[in-house]
């Protein structure tokens, strides 16, 4: 075994002494081994030397896409945006149409001047207009109930206060009157509506009597 390794080590020698004395005696083996080496320490020295910056130039271009993919996220929220202003503007009057339709409080002042404009124009007289015990604003309770029996629910997520109102007149203006207590921008929840007559020394007399609920948003601020 030691005879076999002394045998390739005395051939290898052999080699690299004749390549040895080749490359003393050729210049031309010798200016390319010289080329060879002077290329290879520069090629070392220029991939030690560079990588620093290749690592710097590819983690900015990371950072350039990062960038480039946030701008473009921006962009598409800043279309967006003016996509929803354009159609704000566009339904604004009906935004401003439905605040005052489902106001955030009660203002029952507003309903109550509403229902005596009504019953001025089509010349009903307005017997009684009665609002049950009403929070105007502030933290509130549900909203009164029959006694008699459960009221259907209100919309969720609004609350309503109770209105009885009666109103005398001819048949026709009390139909009219009824039509525009429910056209009414504020929508009303009607419970209960009764028509009665009744003998008097005038003559017949006609009473419309109304119970139901005025909807609004409900402010739950506490005072």
């Amino acid at each position: 075994m030691a005879v076999g390794w002394r045998k390739d080590y005395l051939r290898y020698q052999r080699y690299f002494l004749n390549l040895f004395a080749v490359y003393k005696n050729r210049d031309d083996v010798k200016a390319f081994l010289e080329i060879i080496m002077s290329l290879a320490t520069v090629t070392f020295f220029v991939i030690f030397a560079l990588k620093p910056t290749i690592v710097t130039i590819t983690q900015i271009l990371k950072d350039i896409d990062s960038k480039q993919t946030i701008l473009t996220t921006l962009k598409q929220k800043t279309e967006d945006l003016g996509l929803a202003q354009d159609l704000y503007n566009q339904e604004v009057d009906r935004i401003l149409l439905l605040s005052t339709a489902v106001p955030e409080n009660a203002q029952v002042e507003d309903y109550i001047r509403q229902i005596s404009s009504i019953s001025s124009k089509y010349s009903v007289t307005l017997t009684n207009l009665k609002i049950e015990g009403t929070v105007l604003k502030g933290s509130e309770g549900s909203v009164q109930k029959s006694r008699n029996e459960e009221l259907a629910p209100l919309p969720a997520g609004s609350k309503g206060f109770s209105v009885t109102m009666s109103a005398n007149g001819s048949y026709s203006d009390l139909v009219t009157f009824l039509q525009n207590v429910e056209g009414l921008r504020r929508p009303i929840w009607l419970d209960e509506t009764n028509f009665s007559l009744r003998e008097t020394a005038e003559g017949n007399l006609i009473s419309l009597s109304i119970k139901g609920r005025v909807v609004y948003e409900g402010d739950d601020t506490q005072q």
